[in-house]
């Protein structure tokens, strides 16, 4: 996708932006910038802020604190039909009793556009979402992927600077998600328009966005790259929402020297791994809870045997445990091992490896074990 060249400064900026429903604080405090031609993810779970945010931005709820700035302009003021702005909602909205071309058409229709005109953007738009020819149709005789992009289209015909979009790919099955987030992606390359999205789904905002801002009960948690957030998180329930980590509490920290860490963490013992202590941690202190020990699927191994014949290794973390079961995915199947304590930790393996595992009964001794510097150390939550 090619992104226009970045302009003298933020499309969107969001200022300290509050919201409060009487004693519910929805929103505290977020502050983020919105670049010209990207798409911007808002990602976190139910109840974190995002749609709230989504609807300050187009104009549906007033903040109770903070500022919008569009082109460095002052938003909060303008009514939602005066913001340069559209948004796609959940449902759709498409008018069951208008055709395709009168839903498309309908708001600059309102708008007093002369007929010429509407009829000219209409048939670009609906080119744009690959609905040509179709104009004539009723919702009813269109798929639900065709639905969502007459939605698209309406929003697009009005030429906006910002599209919001709502969970816009989940009233669809896996197989219609997947296509049409190559199609969300191609559209806003082919328009250069401004899409922010809100979703929950980790594997649609990464797949999607050049940047993501993770929300967690109306804070802002991270932005960056979905590159970014996967490796560098600043908390463990960052790096647990991007992706998948399995998180071991530490119990004790102690500094061997300059360059490595003596870790002490509940289920792995104590190892050696490399790095100064890590902000916010004393040295010797009883940190259970704190920090967390965290490793992903994919830099997990699974062996019958233990993998160190000849004695510990201190370059590997390992544990021991029992065959649990397995799914099948095509390339790679996830491996379930669960632990002592009734904990269960998964594994991502490949071809003739996860094809042996299957073979190996549920209930049978297994051995999890991970290179020590793949481990993260990470505070359970960013100051």
């Amino acid at each position: 996708m090619n992104k226009p060249p970045p302009g003298d400064g933020p499309l969107l900026s969001i200022r300290n932006v509050g919201k409060r429903f009487g004693s519910v604080v929805a929103l505290e405090d977020v502050t983020l910038d919105i670049e010209p031609g990207e798409i911007f993810a808002l990602l976190g779970p139910s109840g974190c802020g995002k749609s709230t945010l989504l609807r300050i931005i187009a104009g549906f709820e007033p903040p109770t604190s903070g500022e919008l700035l569009l082109d460095g302009h002052d938003l909060v003021r303008l009514a939602p039909n005066k913001r340069p702005i559209n948004m796609v909602f959940q449902s759709y909205a498409v008018f069951p009793h208008m055709s395709v071309a009168r839903n498309v058409g309908y708001g600059l229709q309102m708008e007093r556009v002369p007929k010429s005109e509407i009829a000219t953007r209409v048939a670009e738009a609906l080119e744009q979402v690959q609905l040509g020819g179709l104009g004539e149709r009723m919702p009813e005789q269109l798929s639900g992927g065709q639905r969502q992009r007459v939605a698209l289209a309406r929003a697009l015909v009005k030429r906006p600077r910002l599209l919001l979009l709502d969970e816009p790919l989940s009233a669809l099955d896996a197989k219609l998600r997947d296509a049409m987030r190559l199609e969300l992606v191609n559209l806003q390359g082919e328009t250069g328009v401004t899409f922010v999205i809100v979703t929950h789904d980790q594997h649609e905002a990464m797949a999607l966005a050049d940047r993501i801002a993770v929300l967690e009960g109306g804070r802002l948690r991270q932005i960056g790259s979905p590159r970014s957030l996967y490796h560098q998180p600043v908390d463990a329930f960052v790096a647990d929402f991007i992706g998948t980590l399995h998180a071991f509490d530490v119990t004790r920290l102690e500094r061997i020297d300059t360059a490595s860490l003596r870790v002490q963490a509940e289920g792995l013992g104590t190892f050696t791994l490399p790095g100064p202590l890590p902000p916010g941690a004393r040295e010797g202190e009883q940190a259970t809870g704190s920090f967390k020990a965290g490793i992903r699927p994919e830099r997990i191994g699974v062996s019958l045997e233990p993998s160190s014949g000849f004695g510990p290794d201190p370059g590997r973390v390992e544990v021991a445990g029992t065959m649990g079961d397995i799914a099948f995915q095509g390339q790679h199947s996830i491996v379930e091992i669960r632990l002592t304590g009734g904990r269960s930790i998964s594994a991502i393996v490949q071809g003739d490896e996860a094809a042996a595992l299957a073979a190996h009964p549920i209930g049978q001794p297994v051995h999890a074990h991970w290179a020590v510097e793949d481990l993260a150390l990470l505070p359970e939550r960013a100051a």
